[in-house]
């Protein structure tokens, strides 16, 4: 399987369209690499990436009062504590390709319809900005 960017992963929001972009890169890049410490290495900074990612998406989401925030939050959430316990499997010498791209499709799957759920109240004119 290959990840790359696709129109439809767009948000409306450059930052986050770019960010998005980065981190499919990098996904793309984690599933092929093939040593146990450089998938260590790279998990930890999609980690990094990822969290601060979802940070720039909840604040953008509280400015404009969406009110899925609270959901799309709790989705957040899962999501990094999925990749804190792939990490560990990983670091315990467990690393199977095959979970790790489990997880990237998951990751995906939250571009495709959390993150397209918030693109759609943005364009609709239902975000109120402060």
């Amino acid at each position: 399987m290959t990840f790359e960017w696709h129109n439809d992963y767009t948000t409306g929001s450059s930052v986050i369209d770019e960010q998005h972009k980065n981190l499919i890169n990098l996904a793309e890049h984690i599933v092929n690499v093939s040593s146990n410490e450089a998938l260590i290495k790279d998990l930890m900074l999609l980690y990094r990436h990822v969290r601060e990612h979802f940070q720039l998406e909840e604040q953008i989401m509280a400015e404009h009062h969406y009110p899925e925030r609270a959901h799309h939050i709790a989705e957040h959430d899962l999501m990094l504590s999925a990749l804190v316990d792939k990490s560990a499997t990983v670091r315990a010498g467990q690393w199977e390709r095959e979970q790790v791209l489990e997880f990237m499709q998951q990751w995906l799957f939250h571009i495709k319809s959390c993150d397209s759920q918030f693109k759609d109240y943005l364009t609709q004119g239902k975000a109120n900005t402060l």
